[in-house]
């Protein structure tokens, strides 16, 4: 298994919802959140736990809050380290530009990732990221700007990233 799909196991919040044998949607309904915002939290995307996913494994799991919040933020900083060991030195702007290729799909192409890895390292929706690489996104949608501040991208290659998916869209 890659290192950085290992380290899932490690997010807290999963860890609790397996010992209590709850599915994602099961979670997402005691919370009154939504499956997509379980998915997210699991494979932590978002730099904190939700107030709703937490306060349900605190109060109905017994879940100690500043240990859970400090074992999660233990979580993301891993995550974040495995994937720049993963990424090395990187700038986006030494990479070709292809004219038939989306942005994003020269940047998943550049790290040799297909599709599905990619999606599965941002923790992101593969659906999304073919509406992007298929130019049906005028910018980088907000999901993918986040996955990629969460694993330490820099804001600059980010603006990069969004200024050339502008272009491809303009030109598609």
């Amino acid at each position: 298994m890659p290192q950085n799909l290992a380290s899932l196991s490690k997010n807290p919040v999963r860890q609790v919802r397996r010992e209590h044998n709850l599915t994602l949607q099961a979670l997402a309904e005691k919370c009154n959140v939504t499956l997509n915002a379980v998915y997210n939290q699991e494979c932590g995307v978002y730099p904190y736990i939700l107030g709703n996913i937490l306060m349900v494994l605190v109060n109905e799991y017994g879940e100690e809050y500043f240990s859970l919040n400090e074992r999660y933020k233990e979580f993301i900083k891993e995550r974040r380290l495995t994937f720049l060991d993963e990424l090395g030195p990187f700038n986006y702007r030494d990479i070709e530009v292809d004219a038939t290729l989306s942005p994003i799909a020269v940047f998943r192409r550049s790290l040799d990732l297909s599709k599905m890895a990619f999606c599965k390292r941002l923790c992101i929706q593969p659906s999304l990221l073919n509406r992007c690489e298929a130019g049906a996104c005028q910018t980088l949608p907000s999901a993918i700007v986040n996955a990629l501040r969460q694993v330490g991208f820099e804001d600059e290659g980010i603006e990069e990233l969004n200024y050339r998916q502008g272009e491809f869209n303009a030109r598609t």
